[in-house]
């Protein structure tokens, strides 16, 4: 397993589609450690108006997937598909679900060692 102590990662963005079913999640790996095996790690969503759902690794409703892993300002050219220190990588949550207007929302997600980073979302209402 990972070493913990060398494993961190940040939550910069979110992005909600306009029906709630959609969240684009952008984090940093800002650790020491590569990271992979993204279906052993856990995403939770804890929904505003109540209820936590775990999603599992999936493009199918009520899943996520990894959209895409960049390095700077370019696609990653070095180690394709594992999340190296100093990469960003989107993924992509699929709820079922979807969120309700104007609620606050949390993701959570975390590495198979136990490191997590947590970031709100929400949908605007019209």
């Amino acid at each position: 397993m990972t070493d913990r102590s060398h494993t961190r990662i940040t939550a910069i963005s979110s992005n909600t589609s306009g029906d709630g079913s959609r969240v684009e999640i952008v984090f940093r790996n800002d650790g020491n450690t590569s990271m992979a095996n993204f279906e052993c790690w856990d995403v939770i969503v804890r929904y505003g108006e109540g209820g936590v759902q775990w999603l599992p690794y999936s493009p199918e409703a009520s899943g996520w997937t990894v959209s895409n892993i960049l390095f700077g300002a370019g696609p990653e050219v070095f180690d394709p598909n594992i999340l190296n220190p100093g990469e960003e990588m989107t993924v992509l949550l699929l709820l079922s679900p979807a969120v309700s207007d104007n609620y606050t929302n949390l993701a959570t997600i975390a590495t198979p060692n136990g490191v997590t980073t947590s970031i709100s979302f929400s949908k605007e209402g019209d």
